[in-house]
């Protein structure tokens, strides 16, 4: 089930015209403060491919609500000798359970070498966030759950498999330290099924202090293989100077870290409530997946300076299904 699903039939990304040639991605743009761009048109960017101009046909604006699968890496690598990297994790859970409550609908899945709990959206924002309390207050937990190998790119499968049929602005927010050895799915398969469906991969890496200053890879992924699943979808992978202090000499984020990380995470939440709906218009049927550029251009009166523009890095070729006969 897990393999079969990176070539289900595509769902809106590919519902504008038999041909594939006019096709909808999601675009934010966000300026130096974290606060995203309002009021942008389609005469504010630029898209190419391959040497050849893209249309930009619409731009249109939206801020929710959304929907997002919360993905918790509970795998053995995330509890460690002390236990300090999974009580930040459930803390950034907890974080974006009760920061997104009344806007977003939350699911959440927990998992290391499969998927070992499931909250769907059924149960509401609120029950996720009543569940990731307990966790959090329960002693026990961490001793009889976190533990094992973890499938990551399987969990992510899984996560789009709950979404069902998808919805404009379907995101997947995982908390990871990034391995992912017991996988049957490979990264490949996961990217293809995310830009099929247009859902938006956003992550939080944890890596200690000693991962970082030992260039300690995740064990399973290349070096940068996660950070480019996110990128290509139009989503975003954080791993702040603030997870870092999780390390063997430090227990806990300072207030200013607090403050800090606070304020990078609520920037994140922001973008996946709020893009653009953009209607690209290609001068010629792809033949394979495609890489292709887009720039923006916004008078610099208007603010602070464009810090970072996300959007789905690779264009896909016409399902067979959905080319004209």
């Amino acid at each position: 089930m897990l393999l079969a699903f990176a070539f289900l039939p595509a769902s809106h990304a590919f519902a504008q015209s038999g041909d594939c040639l006019r096709r909808t991605v999601l675009v934010s743009a966000v300026d130096k403060l974290g606060d995203p761009i309002t009021g942008l048109t389609a005469a504010n960017f630029r898209g190419e491919l391959r040497a050849n101009p893209v249309r930009i046909v619409s731009v249109t604006e939206t801020a929710g609500p959304r929907r997002i699968v919360l993905l918790l890496d509970s795998s053995g690598s995330m509890l460690g000798e002390t236990g300090e990297k999974w009580n930040l994790a459930t803390a950034l859970a907890a974080h974006l359970s009760q920061s997104i409550a009344g806007k977003n609908s939350l699911a959440l899945m927990i998992f290391s070498n499969k998927v070992n709990e499931t909250i769907d959206f059924t149960v509401g924002t609120a029950g996720v966030s009543q569940r990731i309390h307990t966790i959090r207050n329960d002693p026990t937990y961490a001793k009889k759950n976190v533990r094992g190998q973890t499938a990551l790119t399987d969990a992510i499968l899984e996560a789009l498999a709950l979404l069902g049929p998808t919805s404009e602005g379907d995101a997947i927010y995982v908390i990871t330290d990034g391995d992912n050895n017991k996988s049957r799915s490979d990264s490949t398969q996961v990217k293809r099924a995310l830009l099929t469906t247009g859902v938006r991969l956003f992550v939080l890496m944890l890596r200690t202090w000693f991962d970082i200053h030992m260039h300690i890879s995740p064990e399973g992924m290349a070096p940068g293989e996660l950070e480019e699943m996110a990128f290509l979808t139009g989503g975003q992978l954080e791993s702040p100077g603030e997870f870092a202090s999780i390390s063997g000499r430090k227990s806990d984020l300072t207030e200013d870290e607090r403050k800090a990380l606070s304020a990078r995470l609520t920037g994140l939440y922001k973008q996946i409530e709020r893009f653009y709906a953009m209607e690209i218009e290609l001068a010629r049927p792809l033949d394979k997946p495609r890489g292709w550029r887009l720039r923006l251009f916004v008078e610099e009166s208007r603010g602070p300076k464009v810090a970072q523009l996300s959007y789905p890095h690779e264009l896909l070729p016409c399902p067979k299904s959905a080319s004209p006969n």
